[in-house]
């Protein structure tokens, strides 16, 4: 199965919602942890789930958004030409990893934050020092500004979010206030929306110091287990970066960057909600962890990790 993944055969993306369709099966007939009567959507407000209807519709427009991420994250990924060939396991690890929360069945600004993020790293992957990158600059951050409306920490990053732009820019003033712009304009949004509709505007929830920030079992051992994919990934890439030529060097800089950005938000999403949601650092893991599988020495253990993620994924339904 991962092999098939990790080839270049692109009639394996039509596997993918047969993967997503078994992942839905298992939750609906062993899953009875998560069974939210709120969507939150950020600053745009919350969806109730009132009605059988509106559950279905909710879990639909999820295995949508789902796929879709999972198709748009493996295409960004082979078009920016990280390896020199083609591979689809990106899209199927993605789709592993959101198998690990359950948030993931039921459409919500986890999901939209996820696709601004992922939108963000494809502009600024068309950046480079011989053309104009007012435009990639501008639509980057304006894509991270549309996600920080469903996920407001992410407007706290912008600074590591700059500096995997000057990887591939220097500074310039008119691409540096493109940059705040593009990250100001959906904040203005969102704020006019929520003075028509006569709510209070909030980037950030009030804190209560009696919240406890208690973790499960079964999130210390996925805690603990994507610190170790993490630290395999950028070790082995660190350690074969020579093989790359200069362009893929930057790339895989700027995609660093992205990650610690992602865990960054992770952190102060936690401290401010109180809730543990790593899903953020899905989209960058998945484009990372793809590497070992093209090295033959490594590729065993690449696949005994994601093979283990299988197990933990099945095994929360026996435990939880």
């Amino acid at each position: 199965m991962l092999k098939l993944f990790a080839d270049n055969r692109p009639y394996v993306l039509f596997l993918l919602p047969l993967l997503l369709g078994l992942m839905y099966g298992l939750d609906f007939q062993f899953g009875r942890t998560y069974s939210p009567s709120v969507l939150s959507f950020g600053t745009w407000g919350n969806v109730e789930l009132s009605s059988l209807n509106s559950v279905l519709i909710a879990k639909c427009t999820g295995f949508i958004a789902n796929l879709s991420l999972a198709i748009l994250l493996n295409y960004g990924f082979n078009n920016a030409e990280f390896a020199d060939r083609n591979t689809y396991f990106p899209s199927f690890f993605f789709l592993l990893l959101m198998w690990s929360i359950p948030e993931m069945f039921f459409i919500n600004g986890l999901h939209l934050a996820i696709l601004g993020v992922i939108l963000m790293t494809q502009q600024y992957l068309k950046l480079n020092q011989n053309n104009d990158g007012k435009l990639p600059v501008f639509n980057g951050t304006f894509f991270l500004g549309i996600s920080a409306t469903f996920i407001p920490s992410n407007w706290l990053i912008l600074p590591l979010i700059y500096a995997a732009i000057l990887i591939f820019r220097p500074l310039i003033f008119r691409e540096f206030f493109l940059f705040m712009l593009g990250a100001a304009l959906p904040m203005l949004y969102s704020y006019t929306f929520a003075v028509v509709q006569n709510q209070r505007f909030a980037l950030f929830p009030a804190l209560d110091p009696n919240t406890s920030y208690d973790l499960n079992t079964y999130q210390v051992v996925l805690s603990i287990f994507f610190a170790v994919i993490s630290l395999f990934s950028v070790v082995w890439l660190t350690i074969n970066s020579s093989g790359k030529n200069n362009r893929q060097k930057k790339e895989i800089q700027a995609i660093y960057w992205v990650y610690a950005a992602s865990l960054l938000v992770c952190i102060l999403h936690y401290y401010f909600t109180q809730s543990l949601s790593i899903a953020y650092l899905f989209f960058p893991l998945a484009v990372l962890f793809t590497f070992p599988f093209f090295e033959k020495k490594v590729s065993y253990f690449a696949q005994s990790l994601a093979y283990l993620l299988i197990l933990i994924n099945l095994l929360k339904f026996l435990v939880l």
